[in-house]
């Protein structure tokens, strides 16, 4: 379905060249939707603009974007976002694989019923150097997570582990502003999930579909230490979470260090680092050492 509309959008072009120029996205995209890469959200609304409507953005778009959007249980919705509404948290953690890919390759962002960010800074950077006013956004109320009006399976769908972990992050810092809230002056602050005995970090885990709070751990070592290599290898499943971990906490312990011999030696700077971090873990030797 996706290859004949895709081909109906070239013939309406006349040609792949003038259909990447129009949508100002490179021909190497155009072939890899050809080949069955889901299409990015943006690219198929200037598909139905540019087509006026002829080719529907509904029927372009990935199918779990489409498939959500139309669940009527499922209230999270992906729509576009005006960048100048988006608050941008100071602890906002970056996706080292979403850095430096062509527009058309970034994933949705994802904001709270807030427009609070909780993932996405990369895509937003990469719209702002292409002039965009508004990016395709997921919304998600993490009020409405907290209280388990998600089911797990289709989160687990929608969106990537890594995704899953910033959402599961951005949950737990909610759970914990609302337990040190006052209830004197206020509504009586319900405190669930711990009044029923059930850890914090646990209950994240499991609203999130992680099952434990282990794999949680481990996904933020890699979240926060590993590198671009390494997040890819976890999110096409080449490595196991835990010896993802366990290589993202050697690249952690080996950065500090070099930051060490750097403040002895000054002969170190971090490009040098970065090459270092890189080629650790392209290296069959040192993957290898992991799994013994």
């Amino acid at each position: 379905m996706q290859e004949i509309l895709i081909r109906s959008a070239i013939k309406f072009f006349g040609s792949i060249s003038e259909m990447a120029k129009k949508l100002k996205i490179s021909r190497q995209s155009i072939y890899r939707y050809l080949e069955g890469q889901p299409i990015d959200p943006d690219v198929a609304s200037l598909i139905e603009k540019a087509t006026k409507g002829k080719i529907k953005f509904k029927k372009l778009i990935p199918w779990r974007s489409k498939f959500y959007i139309e669940l009527d249980d499922f209230t999270c919705s992906l729509v576009k976002t005006h960048l100048n509404k988006i608050i941008f948290p100071a602890d906002i953690l970056s996706f080292l694989h979403q850095k430096d890919l062509p527009l058309s390759d970034y994933r949705p962002i994802c904001v709270d019923e807030n427009l609070n960010l909780i993932y996405g800074l990369e895509h937003i950077e990469a719209a702002k150097k292409w002039w965009k006013k508004t990016v395709f956004s997921w919304h998600i109320s993490l009020e409405d997570l907290r209280n388990k009006k998600y089911e797990v399976r289709y989160l687990i769908k929608t969106f990537n582990l890594i995704e899953r972990m910033a959402i599961r992050n951005a949950l737990e810092k909610f759970i914990g502003k609302r337990q040190g809230r006052r209830t004197d002056l206020d509504e009586l602050v319900d405190l669930h999930p711990q009044v029923q005995g059930i850890k914090t970090r646990d209950f994240v885990a499991d609203v999130l579909g992680f099952g434990s709070d282990y794999v949680c751990r481990m996904l933020n070592k890699i979240f926060r230490h590993g590198s671009r290599t390494l997040l890819l290898e976890v999110l096409e499943g080449k490595i196991s979470i835990s010896k993802a971990g366990e290589i993202a906490e050697y690249l952690y312990n080996k950065q500090k260090s070099i930051r060490v011999v750097k403040k002895r030696k000054q002969t170190i700077d971090n490009d040098d680092y970065k090459n270092i971090k890189k080629n650790l873990t392209k290296s069959f030797d040192f993957l290898s050492q992991f799994n013994k």
